[in-house]
């Protein structure tokens, strides 16, 4: 087992559809499940989901899985313990009785704290620890995560801790040049996608030097600031947009006192929040 952790915003998802996709291009991609909070947080859908990936990489599985669910359907909806034993573990052991292993997979989970139950949390690190442990799946498992602390004392126990590789993500400016490199490749992108040409180097050496001083080490702001000034409900263009936030950076840095690395972001999700179209702010909910 192999964990990444660090606070929010210091580039962990990226990181982790970077290493699924290079998984997947040497088929060594057994399955991926990232929780959202937005988006899926429904810790029901976990084993289910890794469990059709699985089978749909491996005919002989999807035939064994089809099997079970015909035969008794309320297994999606059982705890997370049945749900694994049924769509995962005994699958595996029935080809692998069969002389049909497809050991040696990555399962890549990213977000597990964005899991809306907490307790749901702490029984996934158990029962994929267990199983590592008492090898009844023959999986390669990757977690990325904040270090909350249920789940620091569920990799805690002793069980978990002798068989997972640790790495500590930390919020760091060392990582400036990559910032950059993902800001400059992101706006091309914009202006390539709009049509738009530009004679002059946009942004600016200045202005880039701005954007990735705000970004304090944190991907998530550069990300942020690509979906603003990318948007096309506005009647600005990605020029102007682009001055917005760079005028939005220089009103929060116009202070003299010491500035946290999320700072600039809760400034920037202000900026986002004021230039709501009206339209749409009936939608939002809070």
């Amino acid at each position: 087992m192999y964990r990444m952790t660090g606070p929010a915003g210091v580039g962990k998802t990226a990181i982790a559809q970077s290493c699924a996709e290079e998984f997947r291009s040497r088929c060594h991609l057994g399955a991926s499940f990232f929780f959202t909070v937005h988006g899926c947080s429904d810790y029901s859908r976990f084993f289910t989901s890794i469990s059709y990936q699985l089978s749909s990489k491996s005919p002989d599985y999807h035939e064994i899985l089809d099997k079970k669910l015909r035969l008794d359907p309320t297994i999606v909806r059982k705890q997370l313990r049945s749900q694994f034993r049924e769509l995962i573990v005994e699958p595996v052991r029935e080809l692998e009785l069969a002389g049909k292993s497809i050991g040696g997979r990555v399962i890549l989970v990213d977000g597990l704290d964005e899991c809306k139950d907490k307790e749901a949390q702490r029984e996934i690190i158990e029962i994929v620890t267990t199983s590592v442990v008492t090898h009844t799946t023959p999986f390669y498992w990757v977690f990325f995560s904040r270090p909350e602390p249920q789940i620091e004392a569920a990799f805690a126990d002793y069980s978990a801790a002798s068989l997972c590789i640790s790495t500590l993500l930390p919020i760091s400016r060392g990582i400036d040049g990559e910032i950059e490199l993902y800001l400059r490749c992101g706006l091309q992108n914009i202006l390539r996608r709009r049509g738009i040409t530009i004679s002059h180097p946009w942004p600016s050496e200045p202005d880039m030097h701005t954007l990735v001083s705000a970004a304090q080490g944190l991907y998530i702001y550069a990300a942020t600031v690509l979906r603003f000034v990318g948007r096309t409900d506005t009647q600005y263009d990605p020029q102007e947009l682009l001055h917005i936030v760079l005028e939005t950076s220089a009103q929060s840095s116009d202070g003299g006192s010491m500035r946290t690395p999320f700072e600039e972001l809760d400034a920037f999700y202000t900026l986002i929040l004021q230039r709501v179209p009206n339209g749409l702010l009936s939608s939002i909910q809070f």
